[in-house]
């Protein structure tokens, strides 16, 4: 339990020291500066891999999710908050599947003695079908809200 109190602890005074140094407005301004360009839609269609890219750089995906949120303020850029949630949640849940340094993956390799990358790779598929299948919901979701 000590592991898992560190990250949130450590989160904690990550999202505080962004607040600090207004960090979180410089993401916020190049959020908003993208989905200008790109469109709410191609944003909430990209946002469940921004945590699956953060989880193979090494961030925890309640980590990545808690420093997302500090950028991301769904009234000021027209989305809704429970769209918002299911992309944020469903990036999480993918990032939990093949992120090669979270504790599940780690110790199922532990247990059969297999390196935490294979053990991604064989969940690879799902997460990809996983991840379309939540695009694909999310840009319905955003048509019909």
């Amino acid at each position: 339990m000590k592991d898992q109190f560190f990250i949130f602890l450590s989160t904690g005074f990550f999202i505080s020291a962004m607040n600090l140094s207004n960090a979180n407005e410089v993401l916020y301004d190049w959020i908003a500066a993208f989905i200008n360009v790109a469109g709410v839609e191609f944003f909430l269609i990209i946002l469940p891999l921004i945590p699956l890219g953060l989880a193979f750089l090494g961030l925890h995906p309640a980590v990545s999710l808690a420093l997302m949120i500090e950028g991301v303020n769904p009234a000021d850029i027209g989305i809704s908050p429970h769209i918002l949630t299911v992309a944020m949640l469903s990036g999480a849940v993918s990032a939990f599947l093949v992120g090669p340094y979270n504790a599940t993956l780690g110790l199922m390799s532990n247990i059969i003695k297999v390196d935490s990358y294979k053990v991604s790779n064989w969940n690879m598929p799902f997460a990809a079908v996983y991840v379309a299948c939540v695009m694909f919901y999310l840009f319905l979701l955003e048509r019909l809200l």
